[in-house]
């Protein structure tokens, strides 16, 4: 009821009036993303940018612990097989930024690069993140990056020249 009220004042532009009503909302369910939205918007709205940045963040956690991230996920995945690369890309690395500890999606990453592009290094970057993170997890993942780095090490030697090879 709290958070009716309050998000109909902040449909009115009536940020003063919404705020105890979306404090009260909130101490009722911290747990609900459009709350904490809103009384960052208000915040914004009313000038206390301290207080606007802690709800809007607390907002973006929420939602990327959700569904959010899976979706994008699932997202970079259509778009790789459908050949659309850069969309791939963005979507994995939307997800990424979202949830930096998932390293399945460094492992995407580098899938992607590895299948699409000439130049392997960004591939063999993301493999290398993805085994760093994922030292006891996801056996057949960890084998394949592992036997992938190992297949590119030539490549990557040729890619870097004579000059920067150690």
């Amino acid at each position: 009821m709290y958070r009716r009220i309050g998000l109909a004042d902040v449909r009115r532009q009536q940020y003063a009036r919404a705020l105890p009503f979306l404090r009260r909302s909130l101490r009722r369910d911290s747990s609900h993303a459009r709350t904490t939205l809103y009384l960052g918007v208000t915040y914004l709205r009313l000038d206390s940018l301290r207080r606007a940045s802690r709800y809007l963040q607390n907002t973006v956690d929420q939602e990327a612990s959700g569904p959010i991230t899976d979706a994008l996920a699932h997202q970079g995945a259509t778009y790789s097989r459908r050949g659309n690369v850069s969309a791939a890309l963005e979507a994995y690395k939307t997800a990424r930024r979202l949830r930096p500890g998932r390293a399945e999606l460094d492992f995407r990453l580098a899938t992607v690069y590895d299948e699409h592009y000439r130049d392997k290094a960004p591939a063999a970057r993301y493999y290398r993140r993805f085994l760093r993170a994922h030292e006891g997890g996801l056996p057949g993942l960890r084998r394949y990056a592992m036997s992938r780095l190992k297949a590119l090490r030539p490549t990557l030697h040729m890619q870097q020249g004579p000059a920067s090879s150690e």
